[in-house]
């Protein structure tokens, strides 16, 4: 092979995966296609209100890059993240837990990451006496 063509291919070549880096580059992680499915929905609970609220994947991302839905508090949110309820419209959705013996969800910290006790859910905490 002549070097002039071993050259041609060389630049060929490193064309070709210059090409293909820039393609996967740009065409973006399909990975980061989160699922909006029932399989990934958790459930939040107005610590307010009480209302449940479920959230596919896709839904709490696109919750948690929303700034008029999560609460921006440098002091606050490393300690949780809350959002904002669509119904009493305050700063006081957290994430909940299932009590599978009462069969209801139940906020076991309050918005500002404080754990709540004893955590229970509320129709136990009548029936033992707490909080």
């Amino acid at each position: 092979m002549s070097p002039g063509l071993k050259n041609g291919i060389l630049v060929v070549v490193l064309i070709l995966i210059v090409a293909g880096a820039a393609w996967f580059f740009a065409k973006g992680d399909e990975e980061r296609d989160l699922p909006d499915t029932d399989a990934s929905v958790t459930t939040w609970k107005c610590f307010k209100c009480g209302k449940d609220i479920k959230l596919t994947a896709k839904q709490l991302d696109e919750w948690s890059h929303n700034p008029d839905k999560v609460r921006f508090d440098p002091d606050k949110s490393a300690k949780q993240m809350v959002f904002k309820c669509p119904d009493c419209q305050t700063f006081d959705v957290v994430r909940s837990k299932f009590d599978k013996i009462c069969k209801v969800y139940f906020c076991f910290v309050d918005p500002d990451g404080r754990m709540q006790e004893p955590p229970m859910c509320p129709e136990k905490k009548k029936l033992y006496g707490g909080g």
